[in-house]
């Protein structure tokens, strides 16, 4: 991998912990809703920008009757439904758990491979699952999610979002393969954004009680074009220079960069039980989706 490549990796793991950053910086003036819902149509807006200026791409921007239905659901499975929960969740979690609870969307998407495509599990991605569920384990503190577990609907809500990750990893993988990435983000997330924008609409504060701070307003812009759209044209970029396993390895650098940012920037503590729990997290995603293969080391 050349030294480029391992820059934008870095970039790209930047990019989206930093959404967590954003989202906690707006979401006690914003409904999560309307927050994800910006987020959507200010990415659909950059992206088509994008696609319009490169003649390659600009069919991209046409959605065919065809397509419709499917771009619908990844929208509103892979973007709508999981912004909106993860907006919601990050009202009270701090920008490191979420963002490490973030990195369990691989482990869903191996368990919905395996029910939906029949895609084989070995005694590793096995495993894997058990460390990513044991990781989730050790960081809520081992207790019920719902009953006394602090923040536990927040914490449920995250594990839904990142479940509705990986179930439409699967749908993409099975019903839209024939979809260039570009278009399918693009017209994933217009459609998505379009769903959600009459309740975004309905939620958005009155003319009286919109904040007056630009905070809010700066960290909306910056999820959306930031750690939306300008994360996903280069992790596009990086899929047609390194392919897609490396390229899914930048979420690996997800929970560093969040709990980076929430220590330096909103002074959130970082204990021992954040820390191995993450780490056990990233292992067991790592094993899940094939990226740690222990054979190779097993091997004479």
């Amino acid at each position: 991998m050349r030294f480029k490549n391992i820059l934008s990796l870095i970039a790209l793991g930047a990019m989206w912990g930093g959404s967590y950053l954003f989202i906690r910086l707006s979401i006690d003036v914003f409904h999560p809703v309307l927050i994800a819902d910006l987020r959507l149509l200010i990415a659909a807006l950059l992206i088509g920008l994008y696609l319009l200026l490169d003649r390659s791409t600009r069919s991209y921007l046409k959605i065919q009757a065809g397509d419709r239905v499917r771009l619908l659901i990844v929208g509103f499975f892979n973007s709508a439904l999981p912004f909106c929960l993860i907006a919601y969740a990050m009202q009270s979690l701090t920008v490191g758990l979420g963002s490490i609870l973030n990195a369990t969307a691989p482990i869903w998407g191996s368990l919905v491979a395996y029910w939906a495509l029949r895609d084989p599990l070995s005694i590793w991605r096995v495993l894997g699952l058990l460390l990513g569920v044991m990781g989730v384990f050790i960081l809520v503190g081992g207790i019920s999610l719902l009953d006394t577990a602090p923040h536990g609907w927040e914490i449920l809500a995250m594990l839904v979002a990142t479940f509705s990750y990986g179930a439409s990893a699967s749908y993409i993988q099975k019903y839209c393969a024939d979809l260039p990435p570009l278009k399918m983000t693009f017209g994933s997330m217009l459609l998505g954004g379009l769903l959600i924008l009459p309740l975004a609409i309905y939620l958005a504060p009155n003319a009286h009680t919109w904040p007056t701070a630009y905070e809010p307003y700066w960290s909306v812009l910056g999820l959306g074009v930031i750690s939306t759209a300008l994360a996903y044209v280069l992790y596009f970029r990086l899929i047609e220079d390194v392919g897609p396993a490396k390229a899914i390895s930048s979420t690996f650098l997800i929970p560093v960069f969040g709990m980076i940012f929430g220590y330096f920037l909103l002074e959130e503590s970082i204990d021992s039980q954040m820390l191995l729990g993450a780490s056990i997290v990233l292992m067991g995603t790592g094993l899940s989706i094939g990226l740690i293969k222990p054979d190779r080391w097993l091997k004479p």
